[in-house]
C-alpha cells in the first residue's frame, strides 16, 4: 500500500467518523438544530385542528375521548379519522429544506404568505393554543412550497401536506352512512309506502 493510498484512506475514515459524531445513525440533526417545521411531540398532543383556506369556509376538527375525530365546522359531522390522522402524521413528520432568510429572500406576498394563506391551526387540551403552520405557493424548487411556522422564517418544504390539507370539506368526512359498527346491528327494519321489513342478523 503506497504512501498516497494510506492518506486518502485516512482522510476518508477521518470523515465518516465526522459524519458519524454530527449525525446519529436515525439520521438526527447536530444538537440544538432539528429540520422539524412543527415543534409538537406527538399526534395525541393535538385535540383540535382548524383548516382556514384562502376562499373561506373554514374546516374545524375535533379529537373525542375514544380517539376518532368529528367535524364541527362548515356542519357537525363524523370525520374521516384516517384522513385525519394521516394529515397529522404529514404535519409532524414535515422538514425544513431550506430557511428563507436576509437578502434574496421574496416578499411575503411573493411567496403566498399573506394573510389569504392556507393555514392549520393546533390546539391541545383544555383548548390550549399550539401553533399555526401557513403554506404558501409552490417556489421554483420542483415539488417545494414556501411555508412559516407561526411568526418564525419563511422556509421551503414539500408540498404532500398541502394537497392533504387543501380540499373540500366534504373528502374529510367519513363517507360511512352509519357509524355503527356492523358487530353491534342484530335487527334491520325497513319501511317504504307504509309497508314494514324486518331483518335479523345471525351470528
Amino acid at each position: 500500500m503506497t504512501s498516497r493510498t494510506t492518506a486518502a484512506l485516512a482522510i476518508v475514515t477521518t470523515l465518516l467518523a465526522l459524519y458519524v459524531f454530527v449525525f446519529d445513525k436515525d439520521g438526527a440533526p447536530p444538537q440544538g438544530r432539528s429540520f422539524r417545521v412543527v415543534p409538537i411531540a406527538t399526534a395525541e398532543d393535538i385535540t383540535a385542528i382548524k383548516i382556514a383556506g384562502p376562499g373561506g369556509g373554514d374546516i374545524s376538527l375535533l379529537r373525542a375521548d375514544d380517539g376518532h375525530w368529528t367535524m364541527t365546522a362548515p356542519l357537525a359531522d363524523r370525520a374521516d379519522s384516517e384522513k385525519i390522522n394521516e394529515l397529522i402524521r404529514s404535519l409532524l413528520e414535515l422538514k425544513t429544506l431550506e430557511v428563507l432568510e436576509g437578502d434574496g429572500t421574496p416578499s411575503d406576498s411573493a411567496m403566498g404568505l399573506t394573510d389569504n394563506a392556507l393555514t392549520i391551526s393546533l390546539r391541545g387540551d383544555d383548548g390550549k393554543r399550539l401553533g399555526t403552520l401557513a403554506l404558501g405557493d409552490p417556489s421554483a424548487v420542483e415539488d417545494a412550497i414556501y411555508a412559516r411556522w407561526e411568526n418564525g422564517p419563511a422556509i421551503l418544504c414539500w408540498k404532500e401536506l398541502r394537497e392533504l390539507a387543501d380540499v373540500p370539506s366534504n373528502a374529510l368526512r367519513d363517507a360511512k352512512l352509519l357509524g355503527i359498527p356492523i358487530e353491534n346491528m342484530r335487527r334491520v327494519k325497513v319501511k317504504k309506502d307504509g309497508t314494514m321489513a324486518s331483518f335479523v342478523i345471525d351470528r
